[in-house]
């Protein structure tokens, strides 16, 4: 498992500059880690933690972000990456999504059966509409509230071994940014139960981090966030390849004209 760092903002506060007031505080050797604590201790405040260092084995364009890399690339990404909370077949549900080609991104099974859903940018509390779903895999997108600005997709899919970031909101309230190295991509992602190509991650995720985005190092969105394997410890992935290119104008089944969401659950 790859060491990595942490990031943690307050629902109410995460978008926006990180604030200037740090304190650095050395956190006890858990494991085989041992992990460097930085926090703000005003409220909405960011809590990083990062560990472990860099391997001889590991080639020299796929080294480890540098901490200061990695803030400047939270600070970059954090302000497109919502919370989401609908209703579905299964009741209330909670993801997050990300701004990208005019809509926002998440997973089809966190909207599953909703025509309507409740995104948090950090300042106010839109409702939006479900504007479209992929039939064969787990993505869908929805209609995206002014003033999130869009991040850049990249135009193929992660390399093994490379370094990313990703974002996702751990619980309710928390959004959480951590890092590692993608450890597979594969054109067959049968063997997770999952149609088309996967990415594997080392970084550990939680319930509330589908649809979150996967960052590579130049702030392009590489991949999706779909799961976790409990086998392996690596979080599943639905690389930038598998999203359509142009969601607005793609044929894809939506249920966004169907005003009762229980007439789709089985």
């Amino acid at each position: 498992m790859t060491e990595g760092f942490e990031q943690g903002v307050e629902a109410a506060n995460y978008v926006g500059a990180v604030r200037p007031r740090m304190v650095l505080a050395l956190a006890a050797k858990l494991a085989v880690s041992t992990a460097l604590v930085l926090g703000l201790l005003s409220a909405g405040a960011v809590a990083l933690v990062g560990t472990g260092a860099d391997t001889a084995e590991e080639p020299a364009a796929f080294a480890r972000m540098e901490m200061g890399e990695k803030l400047a690339l939270v600070a970059r990404v954090k302000p497109s990456v919502v919370r989401v909370v609908a209703r579905t077949c299964e009741g209330r549900t909670d993801g997050t999504a990300f701004a990208a080609s005019g809509v926002l991104f998440t997973n089809r099974h966190v909207i599953e059966g909703a025509d309507l859903a409740k995104v948090d940018n950090g300042d106010s509390l839109a409702t939006v509409e479900v504007v479209g779903r992929m039939t064969t895999s787990d993505v869908a997108w929805l209609a995206s509230p002014n003033g999130i600005a869009s991040l850049d997709v990249r135009q193929s899919a992660p390399d093994a071994g490379e370094p990313v970031v990703v974002f996702g909101f751990q619980g309710r309230d928390r959004l959480v940014a951590r890092d590692g190295l993608v450890q597979l991509v594969t054109e067959d992602g049968s063997a997770y139960g999952v149609e088309g190509g996967i990415a594997l991650l080392d970084v550990g995720t939680a319930p509330g981090f589908s649809g979150g985005p996967v960052v590579g190092r130049d702030g392009t969105v590489v991949a999706m966030l779909q799961g976790f394997d409990e086998t392996t410890g690596l979080s599943i992935a639905i690389p930038v390849d598998e999203l359509p290119a142009h969601p607005l104008n793609v044929e894809a089944d939506t249920n966004k004209d169907n005003k009762d969401f229980r007439s789709t659950c089985q």
